[in-house]
């Protein structure tokens, strides 16, 4: 596959990578005009620096940064390593790579191109094959009253996808992919929960790994590129459908003597064997594992992935599915859009959707050429958003400021609050930020910490590190834990004390909400009520106080999918928490109005959902009874399926 150099030009590294890390911010032209970018860093895992055993040079040595166009028009992901940069670019919807003309970086001449399409390659083949002990799935489906409970779903032959039984989303205030975040191209996606306003995202935990092949094609900096591809991924998922990757281990080298097939089915079975059984790896905690291959795959196949596969360890007999693999050796666009498009059928991306924004101009289209794009169709975002929001265990609400500039001449910015799906109180979570010294001299911060406070104004500030020194121009990244012990929103900020002074109050803000698990279900269920909607994996009874009295509220979400078999969408009346009081009385709430939800695309595949997560105030005393309710065709949804009790005083 080849790709269309639209023009060079030599690019000052040492100058670049200043202003990137200092000044935030970089200028890149392109096709004769100028771009400023405000840029701050990526973070792609929890090991700083990231250490890779046996690499000529690791990702110790590696900087990956994320930014946006000042003007409006687009975002950046960029990797510098001490050999060369990297720049992925979305400007007014085109996508752009700048890379290194030489292949090196040796000359400092860059080459600016974008996908030629002169070439295709067949994806239509890529979503892995059926295991051998795989159960079939049912043919039809029973009313609510003789349907079994444990079915598991069948997973398909090749070219069909690994199938998961249903999906969904979990805890946003909307459907899947609101008409607000199909419209914002911005990566700081603006679907938000609770009442602090900040973009959020679910966290995927991935294992990158790759072949003697692909190390023998890049044997000094193979981890970088591993990463750097990671980082492109990113910027894409984040700005589509709220999903941002974090490494869960160190870039990993399969030994040679493992991993060896050229036939992509194979090489997948070769790869999840190895995954599940090395001593090195097999007991880290994460969500997906990707391989990078540099072998040439069999025919025209240039990766493989499993769909859904992300989650499937939660349920059924057949254990982890999530894995994928991807060709990692023609160019760095074509290495970004096969990575993603497997990763996209990990998280239940389809090829039956991929023609719905026209011709193959997809991230999920079948094959690579003609208008190759890192874009999902607005269905295709439905399913991927949905079904990361229904089973990724952890949540990210950010501010990327930069703040203001106190008066000690100090910037913040990248504050990062990770918890739990939905912050449970007790649960621990991490907190962290970057703080930036751009004055022209020194300074001593005698106290460095997160200021807190909780939804009653106590202060609960945390995390204090003494007498960090900040030079001129430096950046000082810092991370802690806490585990909160009340419930409602919480106010966190960067905070800092220089001699008697304290930081600006609030300077930069998350508000996240901690609430209290009354009453839960969670587990692969296999009921469907006669319009084949389905409760998936999570359903919360959730209070903000450590008591539910009268007068007090409860907050539920619970989410559905629609089953039926069929390329499209089918349209629900609304759906709704279904609710009765201790005597009975109707209280049903969190009404969503019309919506439209994707279909399944085939028997083994899973639709997307919508989630539903609304309150109400509990206004008598006794026992509440909920459950997952909708109206489609004039009919509701089966009275009292799945329902969950809470009692209040």
């Amino acid at each position: 596959m080849g790709v269309g150099v639209l023009e060079v030009q030599k690019l000052d590294m040492a100058k670049i990578s200043h202003a990137m890390s200092v000044d935030g911010s970089v200028q890149l032209t392109v096709l004769g005009s100028e771009h400023s970018f405000t840029v701050r860093s990526a973070d792609l895992g929890e090991e700083p620096p990231l250490q890779v055993v046996g690499a000529s040079s690791n990702l110790a040595n590696a900087r990956f940064f994320k930014g946006t166009d000042d003007q409006g028009n687009g975002y950046l992901r960029a990797t510098v390593t001490p050999q060369w940069m990297h720049f992925s670019l979305n400007l007014n919807g085109q996508d752009y790579v700048l890379d290194p003309a030489d292949g090196t970086g040796d000359s400092g001449y860059y080459a600016l191109y974008s996908s030629s399409g002169d070439g295709t390659i067949d994806m239509s083949n890529d979503v892995a094959p059926l295991p051998a002990d795989t159960p079939t799935a049912p043919t039809s489906y029973e009313p609510p009253s003789e349907q079994s409970s444990d079915n598991e779903s069948a997973i398909g032959a090749i070219g069909e996808p690994l199938s998961s039984s249903a999906g969904l989303p979990e805890v946003m205030t909307e459907p899947s992919l609101s008409a607000e975040a199909q419209a914002d191209s911005n990566p700081k996606n603006k679907t938000c929960r609770g009442g602090g306003g900040d973009p959020e995202y679910r966290v995927a935990r991935i294992i990158l790994a790759c072949d003697i092949d692909y190390r023998n094609r890049y044997p000094s900096d193979w981890p970088a590129r591993m990463a750097s591809r990671l980082n492109d991924v990113c910027g894409r998922f984040e700005s589509q459908v709220a999903v941002t990757f974090k490494l869960a281990w160190s870039p990993h080298a399969i030994p040679s003597d493992h991993c060896q097939a050229t036939n992509s089915s194979q090489l997948m079975n070769e790869f999840r064997t190895y995954m599940q059984t090395d001593a090195a790896v097999k007991d880290i905690v994460r969500d997906v594992s990707h391989l990078c291959t540099g072998k040439d795959l069999d025919g025209s196949t240039a990766g493989k992935g499993s769909e859904p596969g992300v989650g499937s360890s939660r349920w059924g007999s057949l254990g982890d599915l999530a894995y994928s693999i991807s060709e990692q050796w023609h160019d760095d666009f074509m290495n970004m859009w096969v990575m993603g498009h497997e990763l996209g059928h990990n998280f239940n991306g389809d090829h039956n959707y991929w023609g719905w924004i026209g011709a193959s101009k997809s991230w999920m289209s079948p094959t690579y050429g003609g208008a190759m794009t890192g874009q999902f169709t607005t269905n295709n975002a439905n399913r991927v958003r949905s079904w990361a929001q229904q089973t990724l265990d952890l949540q990210r609400s950010t501010n990327p400021g930069p703040s203001s500039v106190s008066t000690h001449n100090l910037q913040s910015s990248n504050l990062a609050h990770e918890g739990a799906y939905i912050y449970f109180v007790a649960n621990q979570m991490t907190v962290s930020f970057e703080i930036k010294n751009v004055g022209t001299t020194g300074l001593t911060l005698n106290w460095l910490f997160v200021g807190a406070r909780d939804a009653s104004g106590n202060n609960r500030d945390f995390g204090h590190v003494y007498n960090v020194w900040l030079g001129a121009g430096s950046t000082y990244h810092y991370s802690t834990t806490y585990s909160p012990q009340s419930g409602g929103m919480w106010s966190l900020w960067p905070a800092y004390k220089v001699g008697t002074s304290y930081g600006p109050y609030q300077w930069l803000l998350v508000t996240p909400t901690m609430y209290y698990d009354r009453a839960s279900w969670s587990g692969m269920d296999d009921y469907r009520s006669l319009s084949q909607v389905d409760l998936f994996y999570r359903f919360h009874v959730l209070t903000t106080s450590p008591t539910s009295a009268v007068g007090s509220s409860v907050t539920v979400f619970v989410s559905m999918y629609d089953g039926v078999v069929g390329t499209g969408t089918n349209s629900f009346n609304y759906l709704f928490v279904g609710c009765r009081n201790a005597a009975q009385v109707n209280k049903d709430f969190g009404l969503s109005g019309q919506q439209t939800i994707t279909q399944k695309a085939t028997s083994g595949a899973t639709g997307g959902g919508y989630l539903v997560f609304a309150s109400r105030t509990l206004d008598s005393a006794g026992t509440w009874t909920f459950w997952p309710a909708y109206l489609v065709g004039g009919v509701f949804g089966p009275y009292e399926w799945h329902k969950l009790t809470l009692t209040v005083s």
